[in-house]
């Protein structure tokens, strides 16, 4: 994996969430406007982590390939 490909699956992995985490920002922001519980709290940080989770894989194999064509 090149840098480039590296660079546009990484795009595409943060995109995959990015609807997921926008639904739950603006729940956070209303909450926070009306002075109430932030609704699910536990499921937004699952989404952060699992997005996290998937860049973090990303970058094991790109670096890991790096590694393997420079020895």
């Amino acid at each position: 994996m090149g840098d480039a490909q590296f660079v546009k699956e990484t795009i595409q992995a943060l995109n995959s969430h990015a609807p997921e985490l926008d639904s739950m920002y603006r729940g956070e922001m209303a909450a926070a406007e009306n002075r109430t519980e932030i609704p699910n709290v536990r499921d937004i940080f699952k989404e952060m982590a699992e997005a996290s989770r998937e860049c973090d894989e990303m970058l094991e194999i790109y670096l890991w390939r790096r590694r393997s064509t420079v020895t």
